[in-house]
């Protein structure tokens, strides 16, 4: 990479380095179409889970996790939940998966970053740290172990 041009768009910061560059810099069309793209998708899942319920329809996969193991697994209610969000039923997603609708301003804070990555790469770096995803890593592990022991103190 030209050095002058890093240290032209980074302000000469070496941590930013690495979200400069590669596939998801570039804002040609092509990445504006893989956007758009990206959003359809989206908007189609999100027709597909208003409409559909995931507990009645053979639609929605099962959890393959769950039919081996009889263990939930960290993301085992999370189409329901999907569902029950989408129909405004905060309670009941809150029932069948608590970690997913209390990750969500995570989420839309990870999908800010990564949309605005060219114009504020300094919270691409802070919500891309490994104190951060280590921090996620340990949250689903404590919840998968913590909803099945629940489950099985309750049995």
């Amino acid at each position: 990479m030209d050095q002058d041009r890093f240290l032209c768009r980074s302000g000469g910061n070496p941590d930013l380095s690495f979200c400069l560059s590669g596939p998801f810099y570039n804002q040609g069309s092509s990445v504006t179409m893989k956007r758009k793209i990206g959003i359809a998708l989206i908007a189609v899942a999100g027709i597909i889970f208003f409409t559909f319920d995931p507990s009645a329809s053979a639609l929605f996969p099962k959890c393959p996790f769950l039919m081996l193991t009889g263990w939930q697994c960290p993301g085992c209610g999370s189409q329901r939940a999907i569902h029950a969000l989408l129909h405004l039923d905060i309670v009941a997603a809150l029932r069948y998966n608590a970690l997913l609708v209390l990750s969500l301003p995570l989420i839309f804070i990870l999908l800010y970053a990564e949309w605005k990555r060219k114009n504020n790469p300094e919270l691409y770096v802070r919500v891309h740290h490994p104190a951060v995803i280590w921090s996620c890593f340990g949250i689903i592990v404590l919840w998968w172990a913590g909803r099945n022991l629940w489950a099985f103190l309750q049995a």
